[in-house]
């Protein structure tokens, strides 16, 4: 990701939860980005796991949009694990997922 981005939004490209796993790699990096929206991209539990894994260590992200991306009860326990570590995030929204 470029180090002066602060607002990423990935929506309805079906990235999977590969593409999800990209991205983590890449939160971990950077130091500028302070919005994620990745709605309707079928990152399901396993994407949800990378995302949660890269919120235990990003110092900079605000706001996590994850809507649409068939997370069930497992990757939403995952989110809830990164969060216990995070400090910084002050907005998620999982809505329209099957939690």
């Amino acid at each position: 990701m470029y180090s002066q981005l602060s607002i990423c939004v990935i929506g309805r490209s079906y990235i999977g939860p590969e593409g999800a796993t990209k991205i983590a790699e890449a939160l971990l990096e950077n130091t500028s980005l302070t919005s994620l929206k990745l709605g309707l991209n079928k990152i399901g539990n396993e994407g949800a796991k990378s995302i949660a894994s890269s919120l235990t260590k990003n110092e900079t992200l605000l706001a996590c949009v994850l809507e649409f991306n068939e997370i069930t009860e497992e990757g939403a326990k995952y989110i809830a694990t990164g969060l216990q570590q995070n400090k910084t995030l002050q907005a998620l929204n999982l809505s329209i997922n099957f939690i």
